[in-house]
């Protein structure tokens, strides 16, 4: 009796696990780049419009999972968008005084 209980839970783990794959599978299909970046084309602190794109509006930095950009990208973009908030070009967050009033 113990045997076929282990059977029945055996095949339910394996068509569980099919089932997990295929959702992957389709997440994976379903998953778009939002911002393409050509390669050969360096990310500077002084494009504003492109490096708005990858903060939110409370100022976070998007991560690479949801821009889709590659590694060495994300590191130029994280790179121009502190240097661009260090130089003033950029806020820090959207609760900067000069953006919004002061929350002293």
């Amino acid at each position: 009796m113990e045997r076929k209980k282990v059977e029945k839970s055996e095949k339910a783990e394996r068509a569980e696990r099919a089932e997990r794959t295929e959702r992957n599978q389709q997440d994976r299909e379903r998953r778009q780049v939002k911002f393409q970046i050509a390669k050969g084309t360096s990310i500077d602190y002084k494009q504003f419009n492109v490096i708005q794109k990858y903060v939110s509006g409370r100022g976070k930095i998007f991560s690479r999972r949801v821009t889709g950009v590659s590694a060495k990208q994300q590191r130029e973009i994280v790179r121009a968008i502190k240097k661009a908030r260090f130089l003033g070009v950029l806020s820090g967050s959207a609760y900067a005084p000069h953006t919004q009033g002061s929350r002293a």
